[in-house]
């Protein structure tokens, strides 16, 4: 008889973040300017239950301006460099249940998935969390509802792996980019 053993072994960089992002955050939201971040899911053999594992990430758009990202977007256009004011926080693999929705639910601030803003939705039109508790990823919608009630959130859809594309202006491309890190 034939045996086969498959190992999965996972290895996560941490990013380099800078020891005063904290307080570099807090003084942009105390200024007023939004603080935008980039979340993306993705799920390795979605079809394949038992050999299925997901991941995450979420990265902060660090320029000041948009005219500055419109110029970091045009020097991608022009060089292929990805704009250096795009800063991964955290990436790493999803724990408990792995699939693709869990995966692009746990850490949510932009969004390249349609069915995740309409949880987000769903989250947002419920008036009392134990309204979905019978909900799949009912943790992580918690979660949601919870930061939802907490203050204002905006959630937008961004357009996945069209970074290529030519027809976008170069603030369209910047968020592009950033779904991309």
């Amino acid at each position: 008889s034939r045996e086969c053993l498959m190992t999965v072994q996972w290895h996560q960089v941490e990013p380099d973040i800078s020891p005063d992002l904290h307080t570099q955050l807090q003084a942009r939201d105390q200024e007023g300017h939004p603080i935008t971040l980039f979340t993306d899911g993705s799920c390795f053999h979605p079809s394949l239950p038992e050999f299925r594992y997901a991941a995450f990430a979420v990265v902060l758009d660090c320029a000041r301006s948009d005219e500055e990202r419109a110029y970091q977007a045009t020097q991608y256009q022009r060089n292929g460099t990805m704009p250096s004011s795009l800063k991964t926080l955290t990436a790493g693999r999803l724990p408990g249940l792995q699939d693709i929705h869990r995966a692009e639910l746990y850490a949510i601030v932009i969004i390249d998935s349609a069915t995740t803003l309409s949880l987000l939705q769903y989250v947002a039109n419920s008036k009392e969390a134990v309204e979905m508790a019978t909900s799949p990823h009912y943790d992580l919608l918690l979660r949601l509802w919870k930061a939802w009630h907490l203050g204002n959130r905006c959630f937008h859809k961004v357009k996945a792996h069209a970074e290529n594309a030519t027809d976008v202006t170069p603030l369209q491309l910047y968020l592009q980019l950033g779904n991309k890190v």
